[in-house]
């Protein structure tokens, strides 16, 4: 049972079906499925591409979110970002912190 405002993440061996089933969540085609229920569907972010790397935090942040900068660093500065890090680019991120990036969309 989901409960209102909670996150919640999907676990499971590779091949276990997890990204097959978040893209289900994600489009709409899981029946049953309340579709009341914000998701989101946040990936590994193996895929590097130069141009989104290349980005600063800050702004690929407002953005992605159409925040304004003053939101947008106190989301961050909860999760620890750094004053180097919200002004820098994507690509000087460490895997870990560009996971938290996607996750505060």
């Amino acid at each position: 049972r989901l409960k209102r405002g909670r996150r919640y993440g999907l676990v499971g061996q590779n091949g276990a079906g997890k990204t097959t089933l978040m893209s289900a969540i994600q489009n709409g085609k899981l029946d049953g499925w309340p579709t009341e229920l914000t998701s989101a569907y946040v990936d590994s972010g193996s895929n590097v591409d130069p141009d989104h790397e290349a980005r600063h935090v800050l702004k690929y942040l407002q953005d992605s979110t159409e925040k304004p900068a003053e939101e947008c660093i106190r989301m961050m500065e909860s999760l620890k970002f750094t004053d180097a890090m919200i002004n820098g680019t994507i690509g000087e991120l460490s895997g870990g912190w560009q996971m938290k990036l996607r996750l505060i969309r």
